[in-house]
């Protein structure tokens, strides 16, 4: 896959970390009691509303609420195996890429769903969604795919040192 591959892997890895940080910072805020937040983060979630006007933040509607229990629970652990299986190149990151882009295309097509048949959701609301679409799908791909082999500096020196041993 060369260079391609590891292109995949950056992008995958960027929005794992962009899940990593807006996870516990921002989208929780929605479950948990705003006492657990320092201002900052309260008002950064405010700007979001009103950047926005994301009115699923702003009102914690049920369903939105159950999402990110889903991610707090499920999908964070996910993101941070993921990005070390990616890092390490672990033979196991392709299940957790298929987990993790499952996960997100479910949820994106519930808040699709509400966006598009609720007549609520402004253009930018809608666009702003889109990326994690994208990564839904990238990483499930991604996870169909064998993980990177190591570098072939690597499987030569495997290889050398396996001579030696027949000698």
């Amino acid at each position: 896959m060369g260079l391609i591959g590891v292109a995949v892997d950056a992008v995958l890895v960027y929005f794992c970390v962009v899940v990593l940080f807006t996870v516990p910072m921002v989208d929780s805020q929605c479950a948990l009691p705003a006492s657990f937040y320092p201002d900052q983060l309260v008002r950064l979630k405010k700007f979001f509303e009103a950047t926005y006007d994301d009115y699923m933040f702003e009102e914690n509607t049920p369903f939105f609420v159950g999402i990110v229990w889903m991610e707090i629970l499920f999908l964070w652990p996910l993101c941070l195996a993921t990005i070390f299986g990616i890092v390490k190149r672990k033979s196991w990151v392709g299940t957790t890429l298929i987990m993790v882009g499952v996960s997100v295309g479910n949820a994106m097509a519930t808040i699709y769903g509400e966006l598009l048949l609720g007549g609520r959701a402004s253009e930018k609301l809608v666009q702003v969604f889109m990326p994690f679409v994208f990564f839904s799908f990238l990483a499930t791909l991604r996870g169909l795919f064998p993980p990177r082999s190591a570098t072939a500096a690597g499987a030569s020196r495997a290889s050398s040192s396996a001579q030696k041993k027949r000698a």
